[in-house]
């Protein structure tokens, strides 16, 4: 009875590691995908919006900022550079 009362108990811990593996797997894969996306975009702004006289510095805030935030942050840096401050 000993032996399968363990047997069990590690069998639970097994499962609650692969679930706690998944979640944090799933918060990890969007976090890197909103990252990339938010890079790019602001990869895409500078290529693109320099005929239209828009253009985001690349240094270490705006690539911060893209980077944490994703596509908000490439927003919020669009919308600081419209107001004309500047990064």
């Amino acid at each position: 009875m000993v032996a399968f009362e363990v047997s069990l108990s590690w069998a639970v811990v097994a499962v609650l590691f692969v679930i706690a593996a998944f979640v944090i797997w799933k918060f990890v894969k969007n976090l890197l995908v909103n990252s990339v996306l938010g890079v790019l975009a602001l990869l895409a702004i500078n290529h693109f919006g320099a005929s239209q006289g828009l253009h985001l510095q690349l240094n270490f805030v705006t690539l911060a900022l893209s980077a944490f935030l994703g596509l908000a942050g490439v927003g919020i840096a669009v919308i600081l550079a419209l107001l004309g401050v500047k990064l």
